[in-house]
């Protein structure tokens, strides 16, 4: 099996995971991250959905990985259930146990943690590094994107402008050629009108 890490917008991996279907094993990293283990023979028609779709591809080795409650394969258990509806739902909440005979018992809840251990508050805060990380990559995502915004919408602009003057040159085109006049279809505007306005 080989194993590939998936890169791009998280609609697009969405995508791409509805267009393979159930080819290979898919492992969720984060909205802009996926991974899938498939079998030689299916590379080609992975890598021809990746580039339909956008993402980008590119090998690995085969990654550590945990099923969550809703039967999804992620790389980033706590992450994932706190951000599936389903997991939250199949996931029981535990209730801290109340001290017994009046006395005082300070509690330092940390979720994800269930026995207190260095190994384990290190596992717990790199994982919310890792969804912190994630958060600041989305958010990147979006002001990039805003940022790009008014120079692509000065392109299309442009492209508009061209596209209106080139209806207009092949309609003159036509009409000088053939004495039809096709500047109604093409421009929504009559060449009659056009020498009223002016």
């Amino acid at each position: 099996m080989e194993w590939f890490k998936l890169s791009g917008a998280a609609w697009n991996i969405k995508k791409m995971q509805r267009d393979a279907g159930r080819t290979g094993i898919w492992i969720r990293g984060s909205a802009t991250e996926a991974m899938i283990g498939i079998n030689s023979n299916e590379m080609g028609s992975m890598y021809k959905i990746a580039k339909n779709v956008n993402v980008t591809t590119q090998a690995t080795g085969v990654p550590e990985y945990k099923q969550a409650a809703c039967g999804d394969n992620v790389l980033r258990l706590i992450y994932h259930q706190r951000a599936c509806n389903k997991c939250r739902q199949l996931v029981p909440t535990k209730k801290s146990q109340q001290p017994q005979s009046g006395e005082v018992v300070t509690l330092i809840k940390v979720q994800g943690l269930q026995i207190f251990s260095l190994d384990g508050m290190l596992s717990v805060m790199k994982e919310q590094l890792d969804l912190l990380d994630i958060i600041s990559g989305e958010y990147r995502t979006m002001i990039d994107t805003i940022e790009r915004f008014p120079a692509v919408q000065e392109e299309l602009l442009a492209a508009q402008e061209k596209l209106d003057e080139h209806k207009k040159a092949v309609a003159f085109f036509i009409k000088e050629s053939t004495g039809f006049d096709v500047s109604e279809e093409l421009t929504g505007v009559s060449n009659d009108s056009r020498s009223s306005d002016s």
